[in-house]
């Protein structure tokens, strides 16, 4: 793996350290201190500020460690995962005594509320951290092995892509290897789509298991009561979460496949204000998403709504997992579904065959196809 730019391991001087230590709490970190572990959920941005804290990844079989990288004084750790608060993949371990800086997500945000230098400085390194992470060997810590012609795999996929995870795609079809991989580890093609990381492996994964083993499901907490929910991640859902957070609301998206929308399925876009010579959908979409989250908006998915009802001074959202919500006030941000042809065994074909959009995703499934047209009079 090649070593990651300069900018991804800057480390902060002490006048930064200063400002950045009153919205933290300092800790001890005795050799062989576990910092970071994967599965932890809501990891902390942790800065160095004596000693060494080395960061492995772990392989889900064996469990054996490779190490990514040391951190030294000044150093910090994380990623964009502070902020959304997904599962984290990698460990983290004191090698000599340390002294270490912790800082929560929320934390973080208002220090990026009210320190913008160092708060957009942080901030920066953590988006391209995320990056970093999708463009290299360390995409491959979260495995998606399953057929480009399975629906269930392309939902994995798409779901994975829309929000930004760290992933690799393996593909029977495209490497005969695979399946004797597979064999080998226990598994058979019956078992696909199977998602591994270093913490679980799913066999026959839905999108809703993968969710929950990000961390990216909703999960209700008693007698919470949100300032706003918004129903649709599209660009109009998105955009609420930023105002709505901005202002110090309580703001909580939900949406039944992930960020973007139709938006986000769109290879370019160039009537949108702000963006001169055009974005893309994904793009566009991945902006507005961090944009909230730095914000404090949380972004939950899937999420199906199944009905809303008044109570109190509020509403009660209910999802189709039979868990509830409740909230302030409620704005419905769904945008359209497609109208589908009366055809049978259509709901059969969705996915394998029958799309209702073009991406790369889209058109791996269909490269080096013939194309067969039958002609009935």
């Amino acid at each position: 793996m090649s070593e990651p730019p300069d900018d991804l391991i800057m480390a902060l001087g002490l006048e930064q350290i200063e400002r950045l230590k009153p919205f933290g709490a300092i800790a001890k970190a005795p050799v062989g201190t576990v910092l970071v572990e994967p599965g932890d959920r809501e990891p902390d941005l942790i800065v160095i500020l004596d000693g060494e804290i080395e960061v492995f990844e772990v392989d889900v079989e064996t469990g054996r460690e490779t190490s990514v990288g040391v951190a030294t004084p000044g150093m910090f750790m994380g990623e964009l995962n502070v902020l959304s608060g997904e599962t984290t993949f990698l460990r983290a371990r004191a090698t000599v005594p340390s002294t270490v800086l912790r800082v929560s997500g929320d934390a973080l945000r208002q220090l990026m509320a009210t320190d913008s230098d160092l708060g957009d400085l942080i901030f920066g390194v953590l988006v391209a951290r995320r990056d970093y992470l999708r463009e290299t060997d360390l995409a491959s810590t979260v495995r998606i092995v399953g057929s480009r012609y399975s629906p269930e795999t392309l939902e994995l996929v798409s779901y994975a892509r829309r929000m930004g995870v760290p992933h690799r795609w393996l593909d029977p079809d495209d490497d005969e290897s695979l399946d004797a991989g597979l064999a080998a580890a226990g598994f058979a093609r019956s078992d696909t789509p199977l998602v591994a990381s270093p913490t679980a492996v799913l066999r026959r994964a839905t999108v809703a298991e993968f969710a929950g083993h990000l961390g990216l499901l909703y999960e209700p907490t008693s007698l919470h009561i949100h300032d706003v929910v918004i129903v649709g991640a599209g660009p109009a859902g998105l955009a609420a979460a930023v105002y709505g957070a901005s202002e110090g609301l309580d703001a909580l998206v939900i949406d039944s496949r992930g960020v973007g929308g139709q938006a986000g399925t769109s290879s370019r876009i160039e009537n949108y204000v702000g963006f001169p010579t055009g974005v893309s959908g994904s793009e566009l979409a991945e902006r507005a998403a961090l944009q909230a989250q730095r914000l404090g908006a949380r972004i939950n998915t899937p999420a199906h709504l199944r009905s809303i009802d008044t109570v109190c001074d509020g509403y009660r959202l209910t999802l189709d997992d039979g868990s509830s919500l409740m909230t302030r006030s409620v704005l419905v941000a769904v945008g359209v579904q497609y109208r589908k042809l009366p055809l049978e065994r259509l709901g059969a074909l969705e996915g394998a065959g029958v799309f209702y959009a073009a991406t790369e995703l889209e058109a791996r499934v269909c490269e080096d196809v013939p194309l067969r047209v039958e002609v009935r009079w």
